[in-house]
């Protein structure tokens, strides 16, 4: 070693710095540990959200009740769900019940397929001829976008007999 290595005040000034490096070191270790925990359960909830069956928050079902409430006009809807899919068939359900409460008329009712291609998914607005919207359904897209249920409008084929526009809750995303 050099001539430092001699000295007892090169040699403590040493150790004080290996000290404080290994404290840092600790404290490192212990924050990595913190994170490595939090990420962990972050990763758990996401996973959990991904599996999870989609429903109506409490929170969604007001929002959504109480904007159809404050439009005057009261609409008929036909909520689709995949047929054989209990999850889309629950969504579905919470859909029905708060337009019941709000005092629409609605039902669901299960169908195979909307087209061909890959199989729908999300909450879909679908109507045969975008240029006759009944004045009820405006209303009724915006208390779902605005509750923050993802929604989309398409133009697809009558779905449903003497329906021109119905509710579609697809397959999970």
């Amino acid at each position: 070693m050099g001539s430092w290595w001699d000295s007892l005040e090169a040699v403590s000034r040493f150790n004080t710095r290996l000290q404080w490096v290994g404290a840092g070191l600790t404290i490192l270790a212990a924050m990595s540990g913190v994170m490595i925990i939090v990420v962990g359960t972050r990763m758990e909830t996401l996973k959990d959200r991904r599996t999870a069956d989609r429903r109506l928050t409490p929170e969604q079902r007001a929002g959504i009740k109480q904007a159809l409430e404050a439009n005057p006009v009261k609409g008929r809807m036909v909520i689709v769900s995949m047929d054989g899919n209990a999850e889309s068939y629950r969504y579905a359900a919470d859909f029905v019940e708060v337009l019941e409460d709000a005092g629409w008329t609605s039902r669901v009712r299960p169908i195979l397929r909307l087209s061909e291609g890959p199989p729908p998914t999300g909450v879909i607005l679908a109507m045969e001829n975008p240029q006759a919207i009944p004045e009820y359904v405006n209303p009724l897209f915006k208390a779902i976008k605005n509750a923050g249920v993802p929604v989309e409008a398409q133009t697809v084929n009558r779905l449903v007999e003497n329906e021109p526009i119905t509710l579609v809750i697809a397959f999970k995303p």
